[in-house]
């Protein structure tokens, strides 16, 4: 069983995070415009975390996506203006504020799930100096990690992937034990420790 977080420790990360987009235009739309990637992504539904100000949800539907499940706590007006606007083309674009415990909407195998610049310390947590208290934050901020980790490993459908970029993208897969690399080829991949990347679920 995944361990839910709390209401008081949910209250206490909304309050110590931040809404900051530091992955590059260029680096996702290498991500999602790749054609492998596409060629996942064509009929399935993608839940992306923290989209920021939306700028690059389309080319999710480029891919051929059937149904974008976007994940922001804190949306932005721009975001808000940008599923307004998908969803008057008729695409199917659904906005979730619950950012750390929505994962029991979805069942298992149901969604291939994204992130860009979530897992960064300077985002999940960054604004821990305005906490009263902040000594049991790290431990909070560890439990949504792993917790946000296995929610991801259980959504994702076997042989299909999940992408992530993030200085702290890695726990994805120290936390998990069937998301690999995920390779083109079967040799190369570009998942970094570093930085995150592409992986399949086994």
């Amino acid at each position: 069983m995944i361990t839910t977080l709390t209401e008081s420790e949910v209250d206490k990360l909304r309050t110590a995070s931040r809404v900051m987009y530091r992955i590059s235009y260029d680096r996702i739309k290498s991500d999602l415009c790749r054609p492998d990637v596409a060629s996942k992504f064509r009929g399935q539904k993608i839940i992306d975390l923290g989209s920021g100000t939306g700028w690059y949800l389309p080319l999710f539907f480029k891919a051929g996506c059937k149904e974008l499940v976007v994940v922001e706590p804190k949306p932005r007006q721009e975001l808000v203006d940008k599923i307004g606007e998908m969803n008057s083309q008729g695409q199917r674009v659904f906005l979730e504020r619950d950012a750390y415990n929505f994962w029991n909407k979805h069942p298992d195998e149901s969604a291939i799930v994204t992130s860009y610049g979530v897992f960064d310390p300077v985002i999940i947590g960054g604004c821990r100096s305005i906490l009263i208290d902040d000594s049991d934050l790290d431990e909070i901020i560890d439990k949504y990690f792993r917790t946000a980790a296995k929610e991801i490993e259980r959504i994702t459908p076997t042989g299909q992937i999940t992408v992530h970029r993030g200085p702290l993208a890695y726990l994805i897969k120290e936390y998990t034990t069937k998301l690999q690399p995920y390779s083109e080829d079967g040799t190369h991949t570009d998942w970094r420790e570093s930085d995150g990347g592409i992986l399949l679920k086994q």
